[in-house]
């Protein structure tokens, strides 16, 4: 119980994080131009960010209700789901479970909340597990599913937020599992193959190198574009494209541990995806096409001009105190309750 009140305390005061709220999550808010907005969240009591969104007029708070909010928990230790319903500011609907699970049961009361105009996926894990093995994790299915909900409400224009961890294990294993990995890579050199953008885009950051050879020296950059690329081909299914993107680091370094959060923004809006013939190699291939998404080389675009941001808790923390110390304390004195971020070392 002491680790995870020291969690608490970090969450409710940490200004890394209250930087990402302004200056990327924020930000793309207001690209959509939607005053109050219809938000899905992961349930992170205090409620941080809603309560932020709320100070600047994205939310509205009515009786007590922070309108059109929807919260999704997996974590009911402390009686979560009960204790919230009795603070002086509540979500519209709080549900318990996984995320892709509850919409494949499709809980009425949860598929009529959709569409969403914001989105925000803040796992604090690992979107993929560092075992080698060819299962998906459950977060990963929650992007498809939301993607899939999104579509069949004919949404035409949304926000995507999307939070996982890259670090190394403590015991020095891999952060994401081989099978991951080469999966994005075999993604990223699909697209130099098909898309002259991407493959000049490419040619300029990896310097020569092959994309494994690159992927091995300069992986934080390997992984923004990576899980990008993936997160653009799921959008394309759907007939959905990446408008804008932009990345935020946020390296914790408490307790000699150095644990790293990739923070994406999206900004998906409607619009035919290209398509492209493959190479036949199996039987079930012949006749097939792949979609190669649109708006893969905006994460190009951004790391060449150096516009990916790292927050660092050693070197950024006092400076981003003294910025957002007085915002953060204006967000407690609302209603708040524990935050049950993963900050396990495996």
């Amino acid at each position: 119980m002491k680790n995870m009140d020291n969690i608490i305390d970090l969450m409710k005061k940490c200004p890394l994080k209250q930087d990402i709220r302004e200056r990327l999550w924020e930000v793309y808010i207001r690209k959509l131009g939607i005053k109050p907005m219809k938000y899905l969240t992961l349930y992170c009591p205090p409620l941080m960010d809603v309560k932020h969104f709320c100070s600047k007029g994205h939310i509205n708070l009515e009786k007590g209700v922070y309108e059109g909010v929807v919260g999704i928990t997996n974590v009911p230790q402390k009686g979560y789901p009960d204790t919230i319903s009795e603070g002086v500011g509540r979500l519209e609907l709080l549900k318990e479970g996984v995320l892709h699970n509850l919409l494949e049961k499709r809980e009425k009361d949860l598929i009529e909340k959709f569409p969403f105009d914001v989105i925000n996926l803040d796992y604090c894990n690992h979107i993929y597990g560092s075992h080698n093995n060819q299962y998906i994790s459950s977060n990963l299915p929650d992007i498809v599913a939301i993607i899939k909900q999104q579509d069949r409400k004919k949404c035409e224009q949304f926000v995507l937020f999307i939070t996982t961890r890259t670090d190394k294990s403590r015991s020095g294993g891999i952060d994401f599992s081989d099978d991951f990995k080469k999966g994005l890579l075999e993604r990223i050199k699909l697209n130099i193959h098909q898309n002259i953008d991407f493959k000049k885009g490419c040619s300029q950051i990896f310097g020569g190198k092959s994309p494994f050879d690159y992927a091995k020296e300069n992986f934080n950059t390997f992984i923004s574009i990576g899980i990008i690329k993936l997160f653009s081909m799921c959008l394309a299914k759907k007939n959905y494209g990446i408008k804008d993107c932009d990345v935020f680091w946020l390296i914790r370094t408490k307790g000699g541990i150095v644990r790293k959060f990739l923070h994406i923004a999206l900004l998906v809006s409607r619009g035919k995806p290209q398509k492209c013939s493959v190479e036949a190699k199996y039987l079930s291939q012949i006749g097939a096409a792949k979609y190669i998404e649109r708006g893969a080389t905006i994460i190009l675009d951004k790391v060449i001009n150096h516009n990916i941001i790292f927050l660092s808790e050693e070197k950024d923390r006092g400076r981003l105190q003294k910025k957002h110390g007085e915002q953060i304390k204006s967000l407690k004195k609302n209603f708040e309750l524990p935050i049950p971020e993963s900050i396990s070392n495996e």
